[in-house]
């Protein structure tokens, strides 16, 4: 690299590609460069990664975080003592405000004659239709990420335990509403941002059985399914809301290796992604 301009190296004989670098990579040390094809914007892009020269060190004491992921709360985390829900209805209404625009897009473009300039134009429209809802999906799930950490880093944990739901929709077929909430349930990615921010703080990320969390009571260990976002025991009366019931069960089975034994005394909320800017001047 010279002045700012990166020279990647082609075949003998050949010039090397030169790529000038924004500003604030100039003086970075480069781990490596990918050149990847965007099929949204059907574009090429250049990829380079960084070392930023930060070597984390993993902490040795402290207390352990669970959390419960959900489609409605992305996000529900405990330290056993108070727990954390983390509100963004927005990631759900942007999923489904892009599923809406692909269907009604699709249907426009199926009257149409393939490759045609109207065709090509429907089919623009549904990209960046897409690029749109994923930097929006993006920028919550790092508000998300961000605002779970820094609970971890204040509780002073040492891990955070992880509900997992990766095979949530294994062979499961409840109907075309269900399924299509699952599937725009960015659950993963969330976990990757969270994995990474925590290993930043020194703290392991790790994954936890999460069955039958969200219906067990925490006070008894009655096992009840809940109805709607609050869980109330039939025999013993508690009464609580159902994602920090999972959490806490989450937690109970990583300390204890049983549901039933981590009951929660204060529940907070915060919503990590700002209101919405105003319309229009005034």
């Amino acid at each position: 690299m010279r002045e700012g301009v990166a020279f990647l190296a082609r075949a003998r004989g050949l010039e090397p590609i030169r790529v000038q670098l924004p500003f604030d990579l100039q003086n970075s040390t480069f781990v490596e460069a990918r050149l990847v094809y965007n099929r949204k914007t059907s574009r090429y892009e250049w990829h380079f990664v960084v070392d930023d020269g930060i070597e984390p060190v993993m902490r040795a004491t402290g207390a352990s975080v669970a959390v419960d992921m959900g489609e409605i709360h992305p996000a529900v985390v405990t330290d056993g003592n108070t727990a954390l829900v983390i509100s963004a209805r927005e990631l759900r209404s942007t999923g489904q405000g892009l599923a809406k625009a692909i269907s009604i897009l699709d249907a426009r473009k199926a009257g149409m004659k393939r490759g045609s300039k109207r065709y090509r134009r429907m089919a623009k429209a549904k990209a960046k239709a897409r690029r749109v809802a994923n930097a929006r999906q993006r920028d919550i799930l790092h508000k998300v990420s961000r605002a779970l950490v820094d609970y971890a880093v204040e509780t002073n944990a040492k891990e955070i335990v992880i509900g997992d739901v990766r095979d949530i929709a294994d062979g499961v077929n409840k109907g075309k509403r269900f399924n299509q909430k699952i599937s725009l349930w960015p659950h993963g990615k969330l976990r990757s941002y969270i994995a990474y921010k925590a290993l930043r703080q020194g703290m392991e990320t790790l994954l936890e059985d999460e069955h039958h969390t969200t219906q067990t009571c925490p006070c008894c260990g009655n096992k009840k399914k809940p109805k709607g976002r609050v869980y109330q025991c039939g025999v013993c009366g508690f009464v609580g809301h159902r994602d920090v019931v999972g959490a806490s069960n989450i937690l109970s089975r990583r300390l204890y290796g049983k549901l039933g034994r981590v009951q929660v005394r204060e529940t907070m909320y915060r919503h990590p992604y700002g209101a919405k800017a105003p319309q229009g001047h005034a």
